[in-house]
């Protein structure tokens, strides 16, 4: 555990804090077993750009609705917000893994910013469906929330696909 503490960059005090143990810890990394990058990069490699936006709600939707990996990431967001070093550690990854990615795969001169909207989407829609059980989100059925939120998701990925560059308007 040490170990791993010393990689994360953190004490190694606050994965027992977090987790218990080390089984503790093991079972939320194996709750976790397949991550929204790979989940990401899976369906982006099976789907035309042009249909990337719903695919990539249902894909987090199907995965947040498992009652084993929607804990263990509400578990991740809601100790990120009570300590500065987890805070930090999702940070990282969601810039680096999602926002990252989303950034190599759609390209252009605004790819940054358009998948940091993205981002804003699928974190938006995880902390009002799943942490704060807003309703009417919380118990809408995903394919409601997929009709809803496509357009947008789709808006924020470019219209133009993968790779395409966009001149900035001015």
């Amino acid at each position: 555990m040490r170990s791993i503490a010393a990689q994360a960059d953190v004490d190694h005090s606050l994965i027992t804090y977090y987790f218990g143990s080390k089984e503790g810890l093991f079972r939320a990394v194996a709750e976790l077993a397949l991550s929204p990058a790979q989940g990401f990069d899976i369906v982006s490699a099976k789907v035309p750009p042009e249909h990337l936006a719903p695919a990539l709600l249902r894909s987090a939707l199907s995965a947040w609705d498992r009652p084993g990996y929607r804990d263990g990431l509400a578990r991740l967001f809601t100790d990120a917000l009570a300590s500065e070093a987890a805070l930090r550690v999702l940070r990282e990854y969601l810039h680096t893994e999602m926002v990252g990615r989303l950034t190599e795969y759609i390209g252009g001169v605004d790819a940054g910013r358009r998948a940091a909207a993205a981002a804003t989407i699928f974190s938006g829609l995880f902390l009002t469906r799943y942490l704060l059980r807003l309703e009417p989100v919380a118990s809408l059925p995903a394919d409601d929330v997929v009709a809803q939120l496509a357009p947008a998701l789709r808006s924020a990925l470019g219209p133009h696909g993968p790779g395409a560059t966009r001149a900035n308007p001015r």
